[in-house]
């Protein structure tokens, strides 16, 4: 009782079925329930598709659900201190982990380093597990990781090497930095990462940066996943998820207070010494 859309896509109301790759990766996936109620995803990969399932499909569902209730995930990182949560969004390898992570060792706490969740003017982790590549691992991390995590991250070393897919190593921050763990926190300011060839730092206005947090969310998503929300909402234009971006925009504006101060930083495509104390002087003078 599907429509069988593009030879490839079995689709009904509150139902879409497929077997998809993503190069050496495979899966199947069946999911139900994501326009209301509880959600029931099954998904059968092979053993490249296990590895990265989480990337490719099983984070997209949980924002899909998070948004329908309101809470907009923000691809940044996010730092706290004496309750007060400063958050730094932009797209991959704009230097969101480093400075997160230079921020740790100055006193600071960690919401997240890839992905956190915003309501009603606060910062919430999502989730507790450190986003660990080879461009932003800074030595206290790597002199506290495991042999076991030390594996992990030269054998995802290679395989982004193979695929070109960003599978960082996730590490509990538990398992290195307990006491340097946050949940929430008030957010007191954004900060909107640009690469460009110098540094330069400058306000700008809400609504400004919500044009660049829907813009960096839709390049997160991932083209098998939007591929889905595609095909779904070609029959179905007044869904959820048809509508996801729109609830998206207006789920920020709802998250967003006047009262935050917003950054828009330039910064250079490779981090220095200097460029990450300017970055952590304005912190400071906030």
């Amino acid at each position: 009782d599907c429509y069988f859309i593009d030879e490839k896509y079995y689709v009904k109301e509150d139902y879409l079925y497929c077997q998809d790759s993503y190069r050496y990766a495979k899966w199947e996936l069946e999911m139900s329930g994501f326009e209301q109620g509880n959600m029931e995803v099954h998904l059968n990969c092979n053993l490249l598709g296990k590895h990265l399932a989480s990337e490719l499909i099983i984070n997209h569902l949980i924002w899909l659900k998070l948004n329908e209730k309101g809470y907009p995930i923000i691809h940044g990182s996010c730092v706290s201190k004496d309750g007060q949560a400063y958050l730094f969004a932009g797209q991959g390898a704009a230097g969101k982990s480093t400075i997160a992570l230079n921020l740790l060792e100055r006193g600071f706490k960690l919401l997240g380093d890839h992905f956190v969740i915003l309501n009603n003017g606060y910062v919430m982790s999502f989730p507790l597990a450190l986003h660990i590549m080879g461009f932003n691992i800074v030595p206290s991390i790597k002199d506290n990781m495991s042999l076991k995590h030390k594996v992990f991250f030269y054998l995802n070393e290679l395989l982004y090497n193979l695929t070109g897919r960003g599978t960082a190593t996730k590490i509990n921050m538990k398992d290195i930095f307990p006491s340097l763990l946050e949940n929430k926190a008030k957010l007191h300011s954004i900060f909107l990462l640009l690469p460009k060839e110098k540094f330069k730092a400058e306000r700008i206005g809400r609504e400004d940066l919500i044009s660049h947090l829907v813009m960096n969310q839709r390049l997160e998503s991932l083209p098998s996943f939007t591929k889905y929300m595609t095909e779904y909402s070609y029959l179905f234009p007044q869904s959820n998820m048809a509508t996801y971006w729109e609830h998206y925009e207006e789920n920020l504006r709802r998250a967003l207070s006047s009262e935050i101060e917003i950054y828009k930083l330039e910064v250079p495509r490779r981090y220095d010494a200097k460029t990450l104390n300017e970055i952590v002087q304005i912190v400071g003078a906030l």
